[in-house]
């Protein structure tokens, strides 16, 4: 089976058409769009995220929290407070590597736009070039087919008059007859020259176009979006980002000498149990059945 290639692909029977040319250009254009859209998102949410960021540690750090409190409670919600603070940490430099997503993502968008437009520029010429020259080569084409039918007109007619005209008549019908054919060789040898031409011209376009889609194919063909450019996020870690920040684990909390579920399970007064609860779910929900379980 033959391998399907991008430069295969975008062509029309017109040789003028340029519909192949303007779908590959469409396409790049949306996909610049995408990317500036998905690198203004990024900035937005880092926007949001240091807001809420600082906003969880001026908490921490201004609000007071059970300072009243003894033993085991005080320091369950000095955690909690310094988790709080962590997470306000976290959202900050959530905010700061969504930026540096964004730089670069802006970053490629230039490069791309400096690429697109040299090859704008370049096949653009071309089509100008090729558009004048299909053009005088039409007219070539036209001029070449109306000297044939003079000649044929002049050839027409010496035949009809070789015996009802005179001598100088019928001498003037062969000078007309030798011009008609002079032009018409004058006129053969300008044709084949702008169909010589033509071809080169139309072979120059092809590689061209072919070559624009060589270069364009491996940044734009197997991206997750066809010509759009969102490449540039691969491996970039987006992914963890977001899961270290919204995906809580033991680490957190086990990292400190006294763990929230600890001293949970050594203070029984009442309050300090519904004040454990709430840190353990505001931490870690998905495990606070598992403890209410094993006590």
């Amino acid at each position: 089976m033959r391998e399907a290639r991008f430069r295969d692909h975008f062509w029309s029977t017109d040789l003028t058409s340029t519909v192949g040319y303007d779908s590959i250009i469409q396409h790049l254009n949306d996909g610049r769009k995408n990317c500036k859209e998905f690198e203004d998102f990024l900035k937005e949410r880092a926007i949001i995220e240091e807001k809420y960021g600082k906003e969880l540690i001026n908490l921490s750090k201004k609000k007071p929290c059970g300072q009243t409190e003894l033993n085991t409670l005080k320091r369950s919600l000095d955690v909690f407070k310094q988790q709080i603070d962590n997470v306000g940490q976290g959202h900050i430099q959530l905010a700061q590597t969504l930026r540096e997503e964004a730089k670069k993502m802006e970053d490629f968008r230039e490069k791309q736009k400096l690429h697109r437009k040299k090859i704008e520029l370049i096949m653009e010429a071309i089509h100008k070039n090729r558009n004048l020259q299909y053009k005088k080569t039409m007219e070539a084409k036209r001029l070449y087919e109306q000297r044939c039918r003079d000649k044929d007109e002049a050839e027409q007619a010496v035949h009809r008059n070789a015996n009802l005209v005179t001598q100088k008549q019928q001498e003037k019908l062969f000078l007309k007859l030798a011009q008609t054919k002079s032009a018409l060789e004058d006129t053969d040898r300008s044709y084949q020259q702008s169909v010589t031409t033509m071809e080169k011209i139309r072979e120059e376009w092809q590689n061209e176009h072919i070559k624009a889609c060589e270069v364009n194919a491996p940044k734009h063909l197997h991206m997750v979006a066809w010509s759009s450019g969102f490449a540039v996020l691969q491996g970039s870690g987006t992914v963890q980002i977001f899961l270290s920040v919204y995906s809580p684990d033991s680490e957190c909390i086990a990292a400190n000498p006294l763990c929230v579920s600890q001293a949970w399970l050594l203070d029984s007064r009442p309050h300090c149990f519904k004040v454990h609860a709430l840190i353990l779910l505001f931490f870690f929900p998905h495990r606070l059945l598992k403890l209410t379980e094993s006590r």
